[in-house]
């Protein structure tokens, strides 16, 4: 239902209870006219509120938008947005939630710093921030890695470990790629510093993938942003063309429409 929807329903609603509260007043004899009829400033407020919500839509948030803009996004929702930008209009939209396999509770749990030893070991930190917690208030918002290697030369190396499979012929996955890219923008403006690459190990093929962070994927990254915030103040469901096999495995598949190629 629409917030006109509802507006016009409380309305209604308002003007029943005001004419039986009148009603009332006539057979009983009650003096209590005065505090009836001081509800006829809200009920005409709430009118010409929702007359200037049709008038000015742009101008106006709902509460629901409102406490999303004061949370912000997420690194994982850039990530989700990689995947199918579908993904955000149901989780911030229609506040759906995705079905949970055995393989994503499996995959919650693996995020330990054994998978990442040989990584440590080559690269040799002098520190190592565990599930660090970041925050922009610039680009609206959040992320917690899994791992943050500083260097002794004060480089900074987000790290995450993924129950999912790479890309054919052992590539980076791309929702993968923005997702450290979203880390990499984190950790520029928490550290004064300039992340030039990352790191994503595999699980199921024991692999470690390097992630180049170059000005174009950090680029990429803020557009997406933007993408994601207008696709919740909007409230449109984008269209997009993605392949079946993703479709196939996705947790959301039932609630939607398709979009195969």
């Amino acid at each position: 239902m629409s917030l006109g929807e509802l507006a016009l329903m409380w309305q209604a609603m308002a003007w029943c209870f005001l004419g039986l509260g009148l009603l009332m007043v006539f057979i009983l004899n009650l003096n209590s006219t005065n505090t009836l009829l001081g509800l006829l400033p809200l009920l005409f407020s709430t009118h010409v509120n929702y007359l200037s919500r049709k008038a000015h839509p742009k101008a106006y948030k709902s509460v629901d938008e409102l406490n999303y803009v004061a949370k912000y996004i997420t690194a994982s929702d850039i990530k989700r947005f990689g995947y199918c930008p579908k993904i955000i209009y149901f989780t911030h939209v229609l506040h759906l939630e995705e079905r949970v396999t055995e393989a994503m509770e499996y995959g919650r749990e693996i995020h330990r710093e054994k998978h990442v030893q040989p990584l440590i070991a080559k690269i040799k930190p002098s520190k190592i921030l565990r599930n660090y917690e970041l925050k922009s208030d610039n680009l609206k918002i959040t992320g917690k890695p899994d791992f943050i290697l500083v260097t002794k030369f004060n480089e900074y190396i987000p790290v995450e470990v993924k129950w999912a499979e790479e890309e054919f012929k052992g590539g980076v996955r791309r929702d993968h790629k923005y997702q450290i890219g979203a880390y990499a923008l984190l950790i520029d403006e928490a550290f004064k510093t300039t992340v030039k690459r990352g790191y994503i190990y595999y699980l199921r093929s024991k692999r470690i993938v390097e992630v180049k962070i170059t000005s174009s994927l950090k680029k990429e990254v803020r557009r997406i942003i933007k993408r994601i915030y207008s696709i919740v103040n909007d409230e449109v469901e984008p269209k997009v063309k993605v392949g079946r096999s993703k479709c196939e495995n996705c947790g959301w598949r039932k609630y939607c429409r398709g979009g195969w190629v």
